[in-house]
């Protein structure tokens, strides 16, 4: 399997967003029938009924966002050509970053930023983790042999068989229905004396 330091460090992650963001997915249901309750835990981060206190709608939100896109980047970076894999690298890249943005702006104001609640330093030593693992599967990853000159030969078939088509169109006479229709001339009669009488 390649890629798998990534795709150990994606899955960890996509592990923590998904775990921070069950227990209010899970509690949801039970207090759908009392809105005003459901909207007070949605919005002061409380329990209800004392459940585990529930995540603000907005860090749910982008919690649930984030994993979809880290499990999005975990498919594609497992798929062919090698094109799709270095997409996949895109988008989970995308992801950490915004994982380290949320992080920081968490550790600064001290308030809570998608799943981070006050990160401390295990999770600045993740970010470390995850960010050389996914430099590790970049630099070590390449190309399967044969693969790019299965590329090449298609893109050459290609061009050959439309330079084909093009000479074609240039040198094929057009059909009978399709050739310009010429237009009669009127004819020119010299007019003498004794052709007048």
């Amino acid at each position: 399997m390649t890629r798998l330091p990534t795709t150990l460090a994606a899955s960890c992650w996509l592990g923590f967003c998904g775990g921070i963001c069950l227990p209010s997915i899970l509690a949801l249901p039970q207090i759908a029938d009392r809105f005003p309750e459901a909207v007070k835990a949605l919005s002061e981060s409380v329990g209800v009924d004392g459940s585990m206190p529930m995540l603000p709608l907005s860090s749910l939100i982008v919690s649930l966002a984030l994993c979809v896109a880290l499990l999005v980047g975990i498919v594609v970076i497992h798929r062919k050509p090698f094109r799709r894999q270095v997409v996949g690298e895109i988008i989970l890249g995308v992801a950490f970053l915004v994982l380290v943005a949320l992080a920081i702006a968490s550790a600064l104001t001290g308030m809570r930023f998608g799943p981070f609640e006050q990160p401390e330093s295990p999770v600045i030593t993740a970010f470390f983790v995850t960010f050389g693992a996914l430099l590790f599967d970049h630099l070590i990853v390449e190309p399967e042999e044969g693969e790019e000159d299965a590329e090449s030969f298609a893109e050459s078939v290609s061009l050959i068989a439309g330079a084909m088509a093009k000479q074609t169109r240039l040198y094929t006479p057009a059909r009978r229905s399709e050739r310009p229709v010429r237009t009669s001339r009127p004819e020119l009669r010299l007019v003498t004396p004794h052709s007048r009488s």
